[in-house]
């Protein structure tokens, strides 16, 4: 039974060895080169802290680190990350994982267990199995395809009533259906949950009627993409992709015991921002503010362009430079506010810090309002600027409540928090009296 640490982001994990802590660190390195997050797993400083990742991590053999956001003991946090899963979220896979069913929150594999499952059944009841054309060689008694004239022939005298021939049969026996039915079988194997479970060995057999349970996985299968005809099975596919790429290196042979599954949250707090903008646009006409549109990101804006000579030795300075903010919101031409997302707990010291980025961006993209967003739970809360004209005004920083989410009634809440952050800043740009919240 190998040793579970359970840890939570940002704080000093404890209760291990030396070298128990080297091999963590060891073992998160080498998941950052192959999640390549944006923001390394190991905080700095002498101390152990993880943050920017969440989840399950098979250390070593005996060894499994299980690291859970801050968040309190009876928050469902592994259901809100399954929420806002969407590729190319960062995500891990490798490792045994089993877990005890009295646990009163599930752990991630469990959740995305019961993601892929819910993608799987939603393509089986829309399309039903995926059947693909297939050349088949074989030596039956009815002749049903073309003839092999050379081997017949060899064998006539002893075979006569068997042919040796090729044919096309539509069958769902192919690489697609193999591939979806075994990572179903994995993750059967993964979760704690018999519910669950049985369900996924259900589908599988859904996928492939009349053939055998289990499969060999073909690590090669997923770098074919799904043919367009078959874009109901697109979810499903991109999640038993993202699971074969990282399990396969470590069971070529197929032999899949179970998984471990941990990602970095940072891009599901910009999948977050950009869902509450887009409910932004029905929030504030409601309150009155019409034409506005939110979006995720949208590009890149220009910030410094070049002048003058380039002087020796300093080509590698001489560049453009450009902000790709993480959400805007837009009348027409005009951006209203710009957002940025930082997914890390809020101080004092972290706000001045993000600020600065957030006030240029702001500033970049002419925006009035620049807005700071984190995962934690918190209402707006605003500044004046000083020196400052009108790009921007005012920042705002806002907490969106990341691990309490649900998808659809999620976003709407969220939006009415961001536009309570931002009603002011509108109403001046609009030129009208303050109205009661």
């Amino acid at each position: 039974m190998p040793r579970r640490i359970s840890v939570t982001e940002y704080q000093p994990v404890a209760h291990v060895s030396v070298e128990e802590a080297r091999l963590i660190r060891a073992r998160l390195a080498e998941l950052a080169v192959e999640l390549k997050p944006r923001r390394g797993f190991l905080a700095p400083g002498s101390d152990l802290v993880i943050r920017n990742l969440v989840g399950t991590v098979q250390v070593g053999r005996d060894l499994v680190l299980d690291v859970a956001p801050s968040v309190a003991a009876d928050v469902d946090w592994t259901g809100a990350l399954v929420d806002l899963l969407s590729p190319p979220t960062r995500i891990g896979f490798g490792g045994e994982n089993r877990e005890s069913e009295r646990r009163p929150v599930r752990v991630l594999p469990d959740a995305f267990a019961e993601l892929y499952l819910r993608q799987l059944n939603g393509a089986l009841r829309k399309e039903g199995p995926l059947t693909l054309i297939q050349a088949l060689y074989a030596a039956v008694p009815s002749l049903a395809g073309r003839l092999d004239v050379t081997r017949w022939v060899g064998q006539r005298t002893l075979k006569p009533a068997h042919f040796p021939q090729h044919r096309s049969v539509l069958t769902v026996d192919n690489p697609f259906t193999a591939m979806l039915a075994a990572v179903a079988e994995l993750l059967a194997a993964s979760t704690s949950d018999p519910r669950i479970a049985a369900a996924l060995r259900g589908a599988a057999g859904r996928l492939r009627p009349g053939l055998a349970p289990h499969v060999a996985l073909n690590p090669s299968a997923a770098l074919r993409e799904l043919p367009p005809q078959w874009r109901a099975y697109g979810p499903a596919w991109a999640t038993a992709r993202s699971v074969v790429r990282r399990v396969a290196p470590l069971r070529r042979h197929g032999h899949l015991e179970g998984l471990g599954v941990a990602l970095e949250p940072w891009p599901l707090l910009e999948t977050l921002l950009e869902r509450s903008l887009e409910a932004l646009s029905g929030v504030v006409a409601r309150h009155g503010h019409h034409g506005l549109i939110g979006f995720g990101h949208s590009g890149t804006y220009p910030l410094r362009t070049p002048i003058g000579l380039t002087a020796p030795g300093t080509a590698g300075f001489h560049v453009k430079g450009g902000v790709d903010p993480d959400g805007i919101l837009k009348r027409g031409d005009e951006v209203v506010a710009s957002f940025e997302a930082k997914y890390t707990t809020p101080t004092p010291e972290r706000i001045r810090g993000h600020a600065f980025q957030a006030l240029t961006t702001a500033a970049a993209v002419k925006s009035p309002v620049a807005v700071l967003v984190y995962p934690t739970d918190f209402e707006a809360v605003s500044w004046e600027l000083t020196w400052f004209t009108t790009h921007p005004a005012r920042l705002v920083a806002v907490g969106l409540d990341m691990y309490r989410y649900q998808a659809v009634s999620g976003d709407e809440s969220r939006a009415e928090r961001i536009y309570r952050g931002v009603q002011e800043s509108l109403r001046l740009q609009q030129g009208t009296p303050a109205q009661a919240s």
